[in-house]
């Protein structure tokens, strides 16, 4: 078993229930072994994605929209506020598809300049598994205190804030080892693999009820027989397809970050 996100679809109208229709619309695919083995998928949903970032950017001025959602409590009860800038999910219209590889390349380029030109300013540092094999231990207060990885931890924070990093997947900026993780690699190629982590494709429940993870199979929650089912998709299939697809929708068509187990 294992987690994924899906980006659940649904009209305008459903502002007022969204927690029911988004059980509604993902019912069809729920776990429960009455139907084919494709449309058996999860077994625990939950409405999310704002705290933890996974979910959409809203478009800037919407910040405090009230149509914007936040995560559902988990089953312990806690409640975890958005990230600025993130949300959950809300109208089409208030969400930012302004995404682009191209910004985050620079960004990811922003970041290896600032690690260089703290590197002219600070003594060198050691990498976790250095500081390893020298002390026998792993020592995380050690290696954070290391003026050049205090610092552009630091100014790295700054950074994302600036520019509105928390937009992309986590993975953009997420530098938790930057000697290794940068020190070794030429700007080009440093930003070729962190620009990899950048989030430019999402698994979709259509407002007509396919359900589309990427690079695989369309199925349709009203067939319960997937081979024989007569209908035509909604989304297109490829890399950028669900992108075009949710930037395409009418402007109050609600997007839902739902996470499922599966």
């Amino acid at each position: 078993m294992a987690g994924m996100s899906i980006t659940v679809c649904l009209p305008g109208t459903a502002a007022g229930r969204v927690d029911e229709a988004v059980a509604e619309a993902m019912a069809p695919f729920q776990r429960d072994f009455a139907r084919c083995e494709e449309l058996n998928i999860w077994d625990h949903a939950r409405i999310c994605g704002g705290a933890d970032g996974h979910g959409f950017p809203v478009l800037p001025g919407h910040e405090s929209d009230p149509r914007i959602l936040h995560d559902r409590p988990r089953s312990k009860g806690t409640v975890e506020p958005n990230l600025p800038g993130m949300c959950a999910g809300g109208p089409r219209e208030i969400l930012d598809f302004t995404l682009t590889r191209a910004e985050a390349e620079e960004i990811a380029g922003e970041a290896w300049d600032l690690w260089h030109a703290l590197r002219a300013l600070h003594p060198p540092a050691e990498s976790r598994v250095s500081l390893h094999e020298s002390t026998g231990q792993w020592d995380e207060d050690r290696y954070w205190s290391q003026p050049l990885v205090r610092a552009f931890d630091e100014e790295l924070d700054a950074l994302r804030q600036t520019r509105r990093a928390y937009r992309f997947t986590a993975g953009l900026l997420n530098l938790d080892e930057p000697v290794e993780d940068i020190g070794p690699f030429g700007r080009n190629e440093f930003m070729a693999r962190h620009v990899g982590w950048v989030r430019t494709r999402r698994h979709v429940l259509t407002l007509g009820g396919w359900w589309y993870e990427v690079d695989d199979a369309r199925l349709h929650g009203a067939c319960s027989n997937p081979a024989r089912c007569p209908h035509e998709p909604d989304v297109d299939e490829g890399f950028t397809a669900t992108d075009a697809y949710l930037a395409g929708l009418p402007a109050d068509a609600l997007l839902i970050n739902v996470h499922c187990h599966v």
